[in-house]
């Protein structure tokens, strides 16, 4: 990601408080894991995909509105099998996108058909180093050893200096214990560790997009002392240089929603950053679904409408609140000058240190040895 722009669109975040720096655009609702914390197979199933005719036009709005991150995501991207075009068209736009994938999909062939297309950074999903934990939880055996085989594959391939590719873990009841670990390992292979409190939908419950009722995730008033426990824990690492790329506000504000629910940040969207369905649709974020296409003719004159921001900002208020990494994270930057430092000295430090180079093989070698340290710990 051009540091750069990222650092000219904060800036103008920050001045105008209008100027949207990040997007979610799910390319597709597919996806090849049922994992059983997400509802977006279902929630999404019937709609229809972008073509790549219209995903030009998606591309030339976003340039319009100078959006300076953009993360493609779905379901599974990789599922589309014109995803290096769809990549090559956002780069011509001036818009180099980074791609959220479990790496299922992921060969030697296809990702440097994805390089050479001008993708520069990735976020692979793990949320154990335990394979029978991560099968359970992504609902498909064998889903763990192909993610590790994607992040040597990403690993080898990827520009070794510079490059902020991430591990993206949920944290849930079901892995808190193992967080720590997946940081440590993260750190080892040269990716950094993005941190998501699980979201789950109350019982009942069918209006969410991504959020799904699974008890079995959700913690209870006895896991509060390990959550506390946890992320102190994490604030430590963070300090002593492990590669966490949450912001130190982020992580201290982490239990007071997984134990509460409660959130200490206001949502900005529209204004700093907002989500694409895959029929093209604009969304206020992933859990607020929305009417309005995105291939309008008019569609950017809208986006600045006074009427349009209100009418936004108005379901925005309504929410019930998340703590999704992607959009607090945006407004730290943009408002908290120590989460600001922060993500400069850790880009600085990946310019500085180049990512090791690991063959599949070592990286389990290296969970194994990693989980039974844990364990003596």
């Amino acid at each position: 990601m051009d540091a750069w722009r990222l650092g000219r669109a904060i800036l103008r975040g920050a001045l105008t408080g209008r100027s949207p720096i990040y997007v979610q655009y799910a390319l597709t609702h597919r996806c090849n894991l049922n994992c059983r914390m997400c509802n977006s197979n279902r929630s999404r199933s019937g709609e229809t995909e972008l073509s790549l005719a219209e995903i030009e036009q998606l591309a030339a709005v976003l340039a319009d509105l100078r959006v300076a991150v953009l993360v493609i995501t779905g379901g599974e991207p990789m599922i589309r099998r014109d995803l290096p075009d769809v990549i090559r068209t956002f780069v011509r736009h001036g818009i180099t996108p980074r791609l959220q994938t479990n790496g299922l999909l992921a060969t030697a062939d296809s990702v440097r058909q994805l390089l050479d297309a001008g993708l520069r950074e990735v976020t692979l999903s793990l949320d154990s180093l335990d394979p029978e934990r991560q099968d359970y939880i992504n609902g498909r055996a064998g889903s763990w050893h192909r993610t590790i085989e994607a992040l040597a594959v990403f690993g080898e391939f990827l520009p070794p200096r510079g490059n902020a590719s991430a591990i993206n873990v949920v944290v849930s009841k079901l892995n808190l214990a193992e967080v720590l670990d997946v940081v440590r390992f993260a750190t080892r292979i040269g990716f950094l560790a993005s941190l998501i409190p699980v979201h789950l939908a109350p019982p009942g419950a069918s209006h969410f997009i991504i959020r799904k009722d699974a008890p079995e995730f959700a913690f209870t008033p006895a896991d509060h002392p390990a959550i506390d426990a946890t992320y102190a824990t994490l604030v430590a690492m963070k300090r002593r240089g492990f590669a966490i790329q949450n912001s130190t506000r982020f992580l201290r504000d982490c239990p007071a929603f997984l134990k509460q629910g409660m959130t200490r940040w206001t949502c900005e969207s529209p204004d700093l950053y907002f989500a694409i369905s895959p029929s093209g649709a604009f969304f206020p974020c992933v859990d607020i679904p929305g009417e309005v296409s995105m291939l309008w003719h008019d569609f950017v004159r809208t986006f600045r409408s006074t009427a349009f921001r209100r009418e936004i900002r108005s379901q925005v208020e309504r929410c019930p609140g998340c703590f999704y990494a992607c959009w607090p994270e945006v407004s730290f930057l943009c408002h908290d000058p120590g989460a600001l430092m922060e993500r400069a000295a850790q880009l600085v430090r990946l310019a500085l240190c180049p990512r090791p180079r690991l063959t599949a093989d070592e990286m389990v070698h290296l969970a194994q040895q990693i989980r039974s340290e844990g364990g003596s710990r």
